[in-house]
């Protein structure tokens, strides 16, 4: 597995390359994007992002968890799950269209 974390101005960025996995630590204010494959990302007390991952794939169901504090929760193509938990929190969704 490969992660890289970053601190810039108080805001960790985390860059995740693995497949089917859970991250997430407690360090307040993360930033942490998950991959192409089914990621369950878990934030912490704080104002965190957390990013499902990016593209369109038959596997990236994702469930992102945002708990305590002011987070974003950004869903990605495929039936992603997202929790802010306690705070105002903000999602942002795709739209996908399936054909049955």
């Amino acid at each position: 597995m490969n992660v890289y974390s970053l601190i810039i101005n108080g805001l960790s960025r985390n860059q995740l390359t693995e497949t089917d996995f859970n991250f997430g630590n407690n360090s307040e204010n993360q930033f942490i994007q998950g991959t192409f494959s089914d990621d369950d990302l878990f934030g912490s007390v704080g104002n965190d992002t957390l990013v499902a991952g990016e593209g369109s794939s038959t596997d990236g169901d994702n469930r992102l968890f945002g708990d305590q504090g002011e987070d974003v929760l950004i869903g990605g193509w495929e039936d992603d799950f997202l929790f802010g938990g306690a705070g105002n929190d903000i999602f942002a969704l795709t739209t996908n269209t399936k054909e049955f």
